[in-house]
């Protein structure tokens, strides 16, 4: 289904959100405070910049959950369109 509608997996998808809205978030882009939600990494350099944040952690499993239920749907719904098209 994905490669009938030209999307890209839904775990590329979610990763290039996110790697843009951190950037957008750095760069001052949008109304979000970078002071907030960005935290630098210390303590250490990284190769070629010094734009490094730490990556939050969940303590709850709650996001692995939704991503199941959200896979389940995306199979429902694959089900659903092939089905239609075969009609």
């Amino acid at each position: 289904m994905l490669e009938f509608l030209g999307w890209k997996p839904f775990e590329e998808r979610k990763l290039h959100s996110k790697l843009s809205l951190t950037y957008k978030i750095d760069q001052g882009v949008v109304a979000i405070p970078a002071t907030v939600y960005l935290q630098p990494v210390t303590g250490y350099t990284t190769r070629g910049h010094n734009r490094k944040f730490v990556v939050p952690q969940s303590r709850i499993n709650a996001h692995q959950v939704t991503h199941q239920v959200r896979l389940h749907l995306v199979t429902i719904l694959h089900k659903v369109v092939h089905h239609h098209c075969l009609l």
